[in-house]
């Protein structure tokens, strides 16, 4: 019925449609990011700014790009690297917790990340300036002192 080139040419057929379902799929796979249950992804680019949370979305390269933002509560050492001063030229060594939590609606993620997913903010937070530590320390001495009065 059938000569031994064409089931031959048949099975060839088959097997590069099969090797190209397969490579279209691992491209699909590279493109697919997926948020997590306490993650957000910020895409931008091309279609605009999108939220994604809980599910997953197709991210075009060198058209979009995305970022993680966590929405889970985050805790940051916020310890200067010296002593501070009071007025009165006492040492003060502080240590303290700084927590955050960014809310799950859309508008207040794109807010946070404007905020968070600069390098500017990560950077901030792994130096923090002992200046505005030194600031809320005279800014507490002058709010205590003015409820004694």
């Amino acid at each position: 019925m059938f000569g031994m080139p064409t089931v031959i040419s048949i099975w060839i057929f088959v097997g590069l449609m099969v090797l190209a379902v397969m490579l279209l799929m691992s491209m699909l796979a590279r493109l697919y990011r997926k948020a997590g249950p306490h993650e957000a992804l910020v895409v931008y680019g091309f279609r605009g700014t999108r939220v994604v949370k809980g599910h997953g979305t197709i991210i075009f390269p060198m058209i979009e790009n995305c970022r993680g933002l966590s929405l889970e509560l985050m805790s940051f050492d916020v310890a200067p690297q010296q002593d501070l001063y009071t007025k009165q030229g006492v040492a003060v060594t502080v240590e303290a917790v700084a927590q955050i939590k960014v809310k799950s609606d859309t508008e207040s993620i794109l807010t946070a990340s404007e905020q968070f997913l600069t390098s500017y903010f990560v950077l901030t937070l792994r130096t923090f300036p002992p200046i505005a530590l030194h600031n809320v320390l005279l800014l507490n001495d002058a709010i205590t002192r003015h409820r004694k009065h």
